[in-house]
């Protein structure tokens, strides 16, 4: 549409210089008009736009504005404030670093809007025309209260004077010694572990390198208590820890934490269909990296094996709930097998089903030999109905998470 408003423009352009005396066409008066050796002819523009191809600028990727961000540096960057996509790894480290401006002040908060985004890429050599850029309008960016550094200095020098004469040598022979046993790093992450054990999962932290020296305080000079500021507890999140001697809290320490969950799921060994009946060959259960707690995948093959794919699961994508629906194994009007069972006898007879059914669902059938009795059974296998006896089936694993609300 653009091309082709352009070329209209250019048409008009041109219809209007060749009713004009040497493209003699100026916005100024006519005794200030320059030489017509040296006036510039809008024919000969025009002519030149008309042979321009407007071609659709290819974008290099998308970045979608966050609601509210945490920094703990004192520059924002657009890592810090956007999720970033399309980018290929070169731009999107280049995109991630582009500096916004200064954070706020320790325990302070401020804005940053799609224009501050924008204006910042020129700045590291990107072409904002090729970035898509969306999502929230505003992000709210807070910066967690700094801990002072006299008290950081006080607190490390009484580790220091309480560690042994060979730990010092070993601090001098290597470059980075391990953290202690029992530090407020191993604190946090027992913190985060203990609340991920409920959903069979372990967890990942990424602190700030500016935290190093705090983190390794260590018991048993100090005793630590972690309490969470923001949740859910995934993602970036804010802790305070009280840091303690005896029952005196000595100081309150903010950390800003990455936090990710590892859990085994079941994942598409391969690309499924809309429509398609999950096979053992379909799937595999491995460790994923999770980011979100309302979207955790299924954790046994079992529950995924022999259900229909609701849409398209790309290979390696995580297998969740929403995406399966249970295949009946016993449909309307169909033909089946109808076992009697009483105490030690067993009695096989055919008759035809009224509904569709589940495994482990009690369905209604009629028996062939006299189609006005209806009777009623579990659905024990394909095509295999049981009355009389209650069979020990289990549930299609997907219909009974339905009907648990789970």
């Amino acid at each position: 549409m653009f091309a082709a408003g352009l070329r209209r423009t250019v048409r008009r352009m041109q219809d209007a210089t060749m009713r004009r005396k040497d493209c003699d066409i100026f916005p100024f008066p006519r005794s200030h008009r320059p030489a017509a050796a040296h006036r510039p002819c809008l024919f000969g523009a025009a002519s030149i736009l008309a042979a321009v191809t407007v071609a659709p600028i290819a974008h290099a990727g998308s970045l979608r504005l966050l609601a509210h961000a945490v920094v703990v540096e004192d520059v924002i960057t657009v890592g810090d404030v956007c999720d970033l996509s399309g980018f290929d790894l070169k731009e999107a480290r280049q995109v991630r670093d582009t500096v916004i401006g200064e954070s706020p002040a320790a325990g302070g908060v401020l804005g940053i809007d799609l224009a501050h985004v924008r204006s910042a890429l020129p700045g590291a050599g990107i072409n904002p025309a090729r970035v898509n850029v969306g999502g929230a309008m505003r992000c709210t960016v807070s910066r967690p209260a700094a801990l002072p550094s006299e008290a950081t200095s006080s607190l490390l020098g009484t580790v220091r004077m309480n560690r042994s004469a060979d730990d010092r040598r070993h601090d001098s022979a290597t470059a980075k010694p391990a953290p202690p046993t029992g530090t407020l790093r191993d604190t946090v992450y027992a913190h985060f572990q203990q609340f991920f054990a409920r959903f069979g999962g372990r967890a990942e932290l990424v602190f700030d390198h500016t935290t190093e020296q705090v983190l390794n305080l260590s018991e048993p000079t100090y005793r630590f208590r972690v309490r969470r500021k923001s949740e859910p507890p995934i993602g970036l999140v804010q802790i305070e820890v009280d840091v303690l001697s005896g029952e005196r809290i000595l100081q309150t320490v903010p950390l800003v934490v990455r936090v990710e969950m590892t859990r085994r799921e079941v994942t598409a060994k391969r690309a499924i269909n809309q429509g398609a009946t999950i096979e053992s060959a379909d799937v595999e259960l491995i460790p994923v990296s999770v980011t979100r707690l309302d979207k955790l995948g299924l954790t046994d093959p079992a529950q995924v094996i022999g259900q229909r794919c609701k849409r398209f699961l790309a290979a390696g994508s995580a297998i969740v709930p929403e995406a399966l629906e249970s295949v009946p194994v016993v449909a309307r009007g169909q033909l089946v097998t109808i076992v009697a069972v009483s105490g030690g006898v067993r009695a096989i007879s055919s008759g035809a089903a009224t509904q569709d059914g589940y495994l482990g669902d009690v369905i209604k059938v009629r028996a062939s030999d006299n189609r006005r009795v209806e009777l009623e059974g579990v659905v024990v296998g394909p095509g295999k109905v049981q009355i009389g006896e209650r069979p020990l089936a289990p549930a299609s694993p997907i219909r009974l998470a339905e009907k648990d609300g789970s």
